[in-house]
Parts: structure tokens; C-alpha cells; sequence
């Protein structure tokens, strides 16, 4: 994010701001060692101004990775909003603010990344350009290639959703484990000789609680991956780094990547790493920005990460993200759409097609705001 962000913009007034639990029902269930989800676990914010703008906010909340509950995140809301309404008119006030409260937003990632996203919504239409240019982010791609998600479910379901991706062309796969031995290796074994030229990276969301353990799996495993995610406890850097060196494959970040003081223990070893950046785990946009710029000054490699259950909005805010990873990005996560939710919040939901692709055309990534007509 460059300097240039503090420049003044047109001062609007904000009228008010409302704030609700998205709930929406999946098509079918997610699970990983974490978690297993059938719906949402959204927050949603609307934001309307004086002059009768209306912008729109989304963040996820999650209690395994930022400490956040649906009901921390409302009333963290509900205690910011007279705050917000005063203090916050355009980009510079904003950036201000968030600068100014770094420590509270580490405490409320995904409240105040719902908050700030309707904020800087409504700021990008007051001005009529789009986020990306509010932000001074180049707009360098305009198709956004995602990453086959597989989560921890039975093989039969397993093989039926990996064989759906592989019909539709995807080359780039991430496998939630389960810890169990014999599931994983049919898994990754069915994977790997059904789907030629393919990726595989697998995430363990902090199953284990020591860096042998994880070696020894690992290796048993036997299997052909090019990174794993999040094995052990969160911000162990220095097993995580150890992990890394035994395996020899990067580790990555995600659960031990909530804030930009993170990379100072990771950047002199960009080798060892990669940095997975959801918008709603690091507390919006402009924080985000922050962390990529330094990820890239250091050469880390970038994953525009997403939770499950994003809607078209925070697929949105990841292609912003995406841009300014530039050469940096090494994947996407997300662009689920309709495919697991039952309903969107936005009549054209952003999913990915062929090729695991989002083709998005300059016309709409140029559009006011996020250029997303919303229906919730």
C-alpha cells in the first residue's frame, strides 16, 4: 500500500450504520480438524451516508483463529459504531484510524474488517472510482485462477467432489487432513494418480502438537505435496521452521499470520514460508495491503486465502489483494459462489468456471466501490 493513500478525498457524512449475523445454508457440509460447517458464520454490515450512498461490509469470525464469536464481533460492532460515525468521513481519516488502533482491530480482525469494508465501499462510490483505484492498487489481471479446496470429508464423498474438479480443469489442490493415516494416503494417492499435473498442498489446521510428530506423518505419507499448512500450535516459528528444513518444503501461515509484527519472525527466511492473507483474518483491506507490501520487499510467497463461506463480497475484496500481490501470488483460495451457498448476497455470484477461473472484466473491476449489486 503506498504512501499516496493518505491523500484527501471529498469528505461524506455517515448516516448510519446497521450490522446483523449473515446466516446462510450450505449445499453441503465442510469439514476439516477444526471444524465442520453447514452454514455461515458471517457478520454483515451496512453503512449508509447523508447523500445517500449505501456500502457493504462482510467479515468472518472465527473462535480457532482470531478468538472471535459472532457475538464478540456484533458487540464490538455495536461499541465502535458512534465512534465510526464521528471520527470517519474519507480515506485519510480512515487510514487514521485504523493506524491509531492497531491493537484493538488484533483483537476484532473480522468486526472491524466488516465495518471497513462498507467504509471504504461507500468512500470508492463517493469519489466514483473503484476500490482497487482508491487504494492505488494496478489492476494487473482481470482472471483470477482458484485453488480446488478438498475437505475432510469420507473418500466416497472425497473422490466425488475431486473428480467434479477435475472435470472442470483444475490443476492446483488443497487437501484438509484428517490425522488418520490409512484415509489421508488413499486420498492423496487416489488424487495424485487420477489427476495428472496436478499441485497438492495440504493444510492440517494445528493438529499436532509437536514438530516430530508432524515429520514422521509426513513422511509416512509418502506422498508428493509441495507444502503443508499450519501443522502444530499456532506461532511456533521456530518447530514450524524446523518442520520446514526436515521436510523440506515450505510451512504456511495462516492461523500464525494475523498482523503485519508476524513477518519479523519469519522474513529472514523466505524460503521456509509462505503467507496465507485473508481479508477478514487480518482485519480488512488496508492491513492486508500492508502485509503484502512487506511480503514482497522480503520475497515471501503470497496465498490470497479465504474462510469458508465467504460471500461474493470478500471474493471481491480477494482479487484487490490478488492485484497487489502481483508476481508474488502462488495461489487463490475461494470463489465458491453458489456452489456451496445456497443463496448469495449478490444476483451474479462470483464462482469460478473452466479452469478453475474467475474472468472479471476491466469494465467491472473498474466500477465505483466494490461495482457489486447487492440484494441482503
Amino acid at each position: 500500500m503506498q504512501e499516496s493513500m493518505k491523500k484527501t478525498h471529498a469528505m461524506l457524512q455517515i448516516k448510519d450504520i446497521e450490522f446483523k449475523e449473515l446466516n446462510i445454508p450450505f449445499n453441503t457440509a465442510f469439514t476439516h480438524a477444526s471444524a465442520s460447517r453447514h452454514s455461515t458464520q458471517t457478520i454483515w454490515v451496512k453503512i449508509t451516508t447523508t447523500c445517500g450512498l449505501t456500502g457493504y461490509g462482510e467479515g468472518c469470525p472465527r473462535e480457532y483463529v482470531t478468538g472471535e464469536s459472532l457475538e464478540s464481533a456484533l458487540r464490538f460492532i455495536a461499541d465502535q459504531k458512534k465512534v465510526v460515525l464521528e471520527d470517519i468521513h474519507d480515506l485519510s481519516t480512515l487510514t487514521d484510524w485504523v493506524n491509531e488502533n492497531e491493537k484493538l482491530i488484533d483483537s476484532n480482525p473480522a468486526a472491524w474488517c466488516a465495518i471497513e469494508l462498507a467504509l471504504l465501499d461507500i468512500i470508492a462510490q463517493n469519489e466514483y472510482c473503484s476500490i482497487e483505484n482508491l487504494l492505488d492498487v494496478p489492476i494487473i489481471r482481470e482472471s483470477f485462477t482458484y485453488t480446488a479446496v478438498l475437505g475432510n470429508n469420507k473418500f466416497s464423498a472425497f473422490k466425488r467432489q475431486a473428480l467434479q474438479y477435475k472435470k472442470l480443469g483444475f490443476l492446483d489442490f488443497k487437501i484438509k487432513l484428517s490425522g488418520n493415516l490409512k484415509e489421508d494416503t488413499e486420498k492423496l494417492d487416489f488424487l495424485s494418480k487420477s489427476h495428472s499435473a496436478v499441485r497438492i498442498r495440504v493444510d492440517a489446521n494445528n493438529l499436532w502438537k509437536n514438530k516430530d510428530e508432524v515429520v514422521e506423518y509426513v513422511c509416512e505419507l509418502n506422498s508428493p505435496i509441495f507444502a503443508i499448512e499450519e501443522p502444530i500450535d499456532p506461532e511456533q516459528y521456530e518447530d514450524l521452521q524446523a518442520i520446514s528444513r526436515s521436510l523440506a518444503i515450505p510451512i504456511i501461515l495462516d492461523e500464525s499470520l494475523r498482523r503485519r509484527s508476524q513477518l519479523d519472525y519469519v522474513k529472514k527466511n523466505p524460503s521456509n514460508w509462505i503467507l496465507n492473507v485473508r481479508v477478514s483474518k487480518m482485519g480488512g483491506l488496508i492491513r492486508s495491503l500492508k502485509v503484502i507490501q512487506e511480503a514482497r520487499k522480503h520475497r515471501l510467497p503470497l496465498i490470497v486465502g479465504a474462510h469458508v463461506g465467504e460471500t461474493s463480497l470478500l471474493t471481491r475484496a480477494g482479487f484487490v489483494i490478488a492485484q497487489a500481490a502481483h508476481d508474488s501470488l502462488l495461489a487463490h483460495e475461494g470463489g465458491f459462489g453458489r456452489y456451496l451457498l445456497k443463496e448469495d448476497v449478490c444476483d451474479e455470484s462470483l464462482m469460478f468456471g473452466r479452469n478453475g477461473k474467475i474472468q472479471y472484466s476491466l469494465d467491472k473491476l473498474s466500477s465505483p466501490g466494490f461495482g457489486l449489486a447487492i440484494n441482503s
